[in-house]
């Protein structure tokens, strides 16, 4: 896609101003070798007006300093929690302190690829969405490799720019989007992230947007890249996520407001259950790698349609490595490297 600028592109988002037009959050912690190239990659955005608001989640390894070093820009400031209080916490504070029209998250070890901002300001307008998103390009971090994409792994049938529902959302697990929202209507609907979720906060937060009658757009191609393998191993990350889904998806089905939308908590029940069944599944797979093989036949005697799901799982898991090796032959230098931290480093 040829990224114009909005001053072209779209009239009713009106040229950069000493009040930005997108407030880009970054809630940050121990992110420090990664961090330069989060901001400049925010920074770096053409036809919009940007500041970044950091807020380090009291990190011991000089996230804050390399921070520090890009407010001369005048366009970067930094918040310090006094104690480590969450992502959620974070984000709320870094919201509260914004200035910009829209919010735009970002976490501290990914990047946004060039032009993403105005892209996705331009389909909000042209859409009049209140909330819009992109799918999210997965990146080895060692190699900086695309990898796939989440809407790829998930099957999400999306070529074109998409106004969603909740549905959608449960459906595809689009829970892990980095949207960017307009500031007016988190503060109209009185929505903030859960701060007393650790894991799941953004799926939580976009339903209840959605509940609360926010116009949601979503564009196919993947501008957000999303860094993976460096927070830990595989095995450790999935359960972990599915541990989070679970949670989350339990808090919503006891939430008044979500009851209320009989389609809606039935679609919950059956991301709860399959969340569960993928969670022992994982742990099957575990058991086996490890050879614990009597504890394996041992859980698909307890659960007997955990046979029919390892059938299922299997087709499901070559499809995915099939889209992914149809969609790294179609990358050809999607892939945009993060900067290399020039703004920051004099």
């Amino acid at each position: 896609m040829t990224i114009r600028s909005l001053q072209d592109a779209a009239p009713g988002i009106a040229p950069a101003t000493n009040n930005p037009q997108v407030s880009v959050i970054i809630a940050a912690y121990n992110c420090a070798p990664y961090l330069a190239s989060a901001i400049e990659s925010a920074l770096g955005q053409n036809g919009v007006s940007v500041e970044v608001v950091i807020v380090d989640d009291a990190s011991t390894d000089g996230t804050a300093e390399v921070a520090r070093r890009y407010e001369k820009t005048g366009r970067v400031r930094l918040l310090v929690n006094e104690a480590n209080r969450g992502p959620s916490f974070s984000r709320n504070r870094a919201i509260h302190a914004a200035h910009g029209e829209w919010v735009a998250q970002l976490d501290g070890d990914d990047w946004f690829a060039p032009g993403r901002l105005a892209t996705l300001l331009q389909l909000a307008v042209a859409r009049k969405a209140d909330l819009v998103a992109d799918d999210l390009l997965m990146v080895e971090d060692r190699t900086l490799r695309a990898v796939s994409t989440r809407f790829v792994d998930n099957g999400v049938p999306l070529r074109t720019p998409l106004s969603i529902e909740p549905l959608d959302l449960i459906r595809y697990d689009l829970g892990s989007i980095k949207p960017v929202v307009r500031r007016a209507f988190l503060s109209e609907h009185s929505l903030a992230y859960d701060e007393d979720v650790k894991f799941g906060e953004d799926f939580l937060l976009l339903l209840k947007a959605m509940l609360a009658g926010a116009q949601v757009t979503i564009q196919p191609e993947p501008m957000y890249h999303l860094r993976r393998g460096n927070t830990g191993s595989l095995t450790t990350q999935r359960s972990n996520l599915f541990s989070q889904i679970e949670n989350t998806t339990r808090q919503l089905l006891a939430d008044s407001e979500v009851s209320r939308h009989p389609e809606i908590m039935a679609a919950l029940r059956r991301r709860l259950s399959h969340v569960k069944r993928l969670a022992t599944l994982e742990e099957v797979v575990r058991l086996a790698k490890h050879g614990h093989f009597v504890s394996v036949g041992r859980k698909l005697l307890a659960d007997p349609k955990l046979i029919r799901a390892l059938l299922q799982r299997a087709p499901a898991m070559v499809a995915i490595r099939m889209r992914r090796r149809v969609y790294r032959k179609l990358l050809n230098g999607v892939c945009h490297p993060p900067g290399a931290g020039a703004l920051g480093a004099s």
